[in-house]
């Protein structure tokens, strides 16, 4: 139910249902398997906020955690990549971490993806950086644009983190078909991979469930196409066939303050995928049961 980005997903979806309530009847299961009925008072906006977990992060605070398991492990938290507006350095951020991991002595990393639906493009390419020793190559496929110009009316609602997006030039080729071929590998979440320092060459384990389903796929994507380590987890959310993501408009309606989100580049794979999903190398499952005893049987099973 919480969300990373506080918002509690009972809270948007029941009132949208149900409308507005002075009570709540909730048909329970107990852990034990005793079925029974709890009647609640519902609550106001500010008393459901003071219950709910979470701080608000200032725009410079950290994402992410990195935390040692015993002497040779440690787990990667990467939650969120999507900090549009934040100030946070995450690079340096992400390099600093890397050196702990090498001074350290790590030999087992764990990268937990889980809850992560994506975001910056350009975090999947850094990270993979710090974990192969030679060049990666992009993903084969094909990336196209509805659009070369975006039209001067809609500009002063649309945000985004880079500006070129509104005027490809000669970055978007004109198909018979009505798309644009585009011909611009910068921040490419499927893109080529550089190494960086400090390497790691021990054991990698990903983490994964359904919320993964953009930038956060296709680094699942790369990572299993170049056998960098294990994936572990439930299977992906997103689509093996192509997805529309990477680049991103931010269009704030004038009338309600609603922000939408636009995909502008629709990727198509080469070959054949699956019509699914990523399926993990070793697929661990959370039941009710481990949420109700407070159990994550994927991160044991990881670092086991």
């Amino acid at each position: 139910v919480n969300s990373d980005q506080g918002y509690q997903t009972f809270d948007v979806f029941y009132p949208l249902l149900f409308g507005s309530s002075t009570r709540l009847d909730l048909r329970c299961r107990q852990p034990a398997g005793v079925r029974n009925t709890v009647r609640l008072a519902a609550i106001g906006l500010d008393a459901r906020r003071a219950m709910t977990r979470g701080v608000p992060v200032a725009d410079t605070d950290p994402r992410w955690t990195l935390t040692p398991q015993g002497r040779q492990t440690a787990v990667l938290r990467m939650s969120n990549w999507g900090f549009f507006r934040a100030r946070w350095d995450w690079k340096a951020w992400l390099a600093e971490a890397f050196t702990q991991i090498a001074s350290a002595g790590t030999r087992r990393l764990v990268i937990d993806l889980r809850g992560n639906e994506g975001g910056r493009d350009e975090v999947g390419p850094e990270l993979l950086g710090y974990l192969t020793a030679t060049p990666l190559s992009a993903q084969a496929g094909q990336r196209r644009l509805r659009y070369r110009t975006v039209d001067p009316d809609l500009n002063p609602v649309l945000e985004t983190w880079d500006n070129s997006f509104r005027d490809w030039g000669d970055r978007a080729v004109a198909r018979p078909d009505g798309f644009y071929d585009l011909n611009d590998n910068a921040g490419r979440s499927g893109g080529a991979v550089a190494p960086k320092d400090p390497h790691f060459s021990g054991t990698v384990v990903v983490l994964t469930d359904a919320a993964i389903s953009s930038a956060t796929l296709q680094f699942c994507q790369m990572f299993r196409a170049n056998r960098l380590g294990t994936i572990m987890g439930e299977t992906t959310g997103g689509n093996l066939r192509g997805i529309n993501a990477e680049k991103f408009f931010f269009a704030r309606l004038p009338g309600t303050g609603i922000e939408v989100d636009v995909p502008l580049v629709g990727f198509f794979p080469d070959g054949n995928p699956a019509d699914s999903g990523l399926v993990p190398d070793r697929i661990v499952r959370t039941t009710w049961q481990d949420v109700a005893s407070a159990r994550d049987p994927v991160l044991a099973a990881a670092i086991a």
